[in-house]
């Protein structure tokens, strides 16, 4: 029993030796931090845009911005109220930009990102749009 007593009062050589080298290296490492100053994060860090982020605004393309024409005849009376008729080449739409539409488009692009949706093909929307650019409303 006195063995048993002697031993749990003293820790085992190596256990010493153990703590001791872990001290040794508890100095270093701060003594290393020291001379660096200040550790960064290894971890990356998020990417930030370049660019100040600038709201998006989505506008259809059908119905707000233009008006389908739904005949000839309607076509034909909004020639007459002055209002200028997209009908892009290959087409047999014919479309009425909406009143103000030029300016409300300008105006808006300078505080969002616009973009154009629209349910109608691609072809189409491309004549189309190509055919308000001529015409000065975009």
């Amino acid at each position: 029993m006195e063995t048993l007593a002697a031993n749990s009062q003293q820790p085992p050589e190596e256990l010493v030796h153990e703590v001791m080298a872990l001290e040794a290296r508890r100095a270093n490492l701060e003594a290393t931090l020291t001379r660096m100053g200040s550790v960064e994060d290894p971890r990356p860090r998020p990417i930030q845009p370049e660019v100040p982020r600038q709201k998006v605004l989505i506008l259809d393309l059908n119905g707000l911005l233009l008006r389908l024409c739904k005949g000839v005849a309607e076509a034909e009376r909004a020639r007459e109220f002055g209002h200028l008729l997209v009908s892009p080449v290959g087409s047999r739409m014919v479309y009425v930009p909406r009143v103000g539409v030029s300016n409300f488009l300008a105006e808006v692009a300078t505080d969002f990102t616009l973009i154009i949706w629209t349910s109608r093909t691609s072809r189409n929307t491309h004549l189309l749009l190509k055919d308000m650019e001529e015409h000065g409303f975009m």
